[in-house]
């Protein structure tokens, strides 16, 4: 989340996203079709080695993105985002601000804008194994406080995995970079194939 736009790589827009799936058997499709893109478009010698692949937004072409879209559940789950600008948020921000808090806030944005309508239900959460321990449990116990605020759930369980061994984490991976490009990079061509899916698109600055 860097602010230095003169070095090279450093993107206005920072965002995060997430993938809800509404049932157990919707995850399943979603993994169902991660494996199923990964062998037919990405393993040359069948399914032992395509094990060994992972599926990544950035280095697929639009063809693997569209089959990949082409074979998800057609009902049952949606996409949010926080896009934060960061050229205009950062004369508001004060000097000494962690990147940390920064992103655990975007966080709490994000999960303000999923809503769960059924009461007790139990919710997994599995993100990108980005933070150390200490950082992963700070976030965890801020999450955790904004999920009992803004939703009526039962049990909350986390996982912080490593995006090679987890299909859900390779989904939404493959959705950031449509996002990524729309905003980076203006170009919305496969940001045009699942915009439909989108229940939050939300833009701080």
């Amino acid at each position: 989340m860097g602010f230095d736009f003169n070095k090279e790589n450093t993107f206005r827009h920072f965002i995060i996203g997430a993938l809800v799936c509404k049932s157990l058997k919707t995850q399943k499709a979603f993994y169902k079709t991660i494996e199923r893109t990964i062998k037919n478009k990405l393993a040359k010698k069948g399914l032992k080695k395509a094990k060994n692949i992972e599926l990544k937004g950035s280095s697929s072409s639009l063809s693997i993105k569209s089959y990949f879209f082409k074979h998800l559940p057609e009902k049952e789950w949606e996409l949010n985002f926080v896009i934060l600008d960061k050229e205009k948020i950062l004369p508001k921000l004060p000097k000494d601000i962690k990147k940390e808090r920064l992103y655990n806030f975007l966080a709490g944005e994000l999960i303000k804008e999923i809503k769960i309508k059924e009461q007790g239900v139990n919710v997994t959460l599995y993100m990108d194994r980005l933070k150390g321990n200490k950082s992963a449990k700070r976030f965890n116990n801020y999450i955790e406080s904004q999920l009992e605020t803004n939703l009526q759930i039962g049990n909350i369980s986390y996982y912080h995995v490593d995006s090679r061994t987890n299909l859900g984490v390779q989904a939404i991976d493959m959705f950031l970079i449509g996002i990524n490009e729309k905003y980076n990079s203006k170009k919305e061509d496969w940001y045009k194939q699942f915009e439909e899916k989108i229940k939050k698109e939300k833009v701080i600055k």
